[in-house]
């Protein structure tokens, strides 16, 4: 008996600290860089334990989209368990990042032998080939920014899920529209 009460509690303790991420096609492609301090690629320089639940990565800026224009490299928390990213030094990743924290559910994408602006939408699962094509469509735009313009985000049927303006500080202007919508397959 005493055995199965210590299966059971393991098994809740594993369940209870699991990361439970949101599909990031639940939201606009727009939005989801609209609300994010950062984004960038980078190269693992460095790896630092801050504590038993933090760590300290920098990173070398080899892409500067949104957020760290005057940047050659930064210093990025994650957390140590399972909702941490799992970073490698000399590894080169497209990073989300709020307030120099990122983690597992931020959606980072780690770029083995190109830049996010050529990487291979074909090799992305068909479920998120439409996102990740629109993701990449837009942070290379956002990236190559020089004039201040609108932007229009349209979903699968054409309809328009987000539009507004940002400016050539990368930040949004006035007031956006994002549309609620259905994540179609």
């Amino acid at each position: 008996m005493k055995i199965i009460l210590n299966i059971i509690i393991f098994l809740i303790s594993i369940f209870g600290y699991a990361c439970s991420c949101k599909d990031w096609r639940e939201i606009s492609v727009l939005e989801r860089i609209n609300n994010t301090d950062q984004i960038f690629e980078g190269t693992v320089k460095s790896i630092n334990k801050i504590d038993d639940k933090t760590l300290s990565i920098e990173f070398l800026i080899t892409r500067k989209d949104k957020g760290v224009d005057s940047l050659n490299s930064i210093v990025i928390q994650t957390s140590t368990d399972m909702c941490g990213s799992q970073f490698k030094k000399g590894e080169t990743w497209l990073i989300f990042s709020n307030s120099n924290y990122t983690g597992l559910c931020s959606g980072n994408i780690q770029l083995f032998q190109n830049s996010f602006k050529e990487f291979p939408v074909s090799k992305v699962s068909d479920k998120y080939k439409f996102y990740i094509s629109k993701l990449q469509k837009f942070i290379n735009e956002i990236s190559e920014l020089k004039i201040q313009r609108e932007f229009v985000e349209f979903d699968k049927d054409n309809k328009i899920i987000a539009k507004g303006i940002i400016g050539t500080d990368k930040q949004i202007k006035d007031n956006w529209y994002y549309a609620d919508f259905i994540i179609k397959n």
